[in-house]
């Protein structure tokens, strides 16, 4: 689990991309359960 040169910017990138899309469901999911 060490990361090397080449995987440590990688992998930060994805888990923001992750953590963006998951933040985006969840507020879309909380103003439809409020507006519906």
């Amino acid at each position: 689990m060490r990361p090397r040169s080449g995987m440590v910017h990688r992998i930060p990138d994805m888990s923001n991309v992750f953590g963006t899309i998951r933040k985006c469901v969840r507020i879309s999911r909380f103003v439809h359960k409020i507006v519906p």
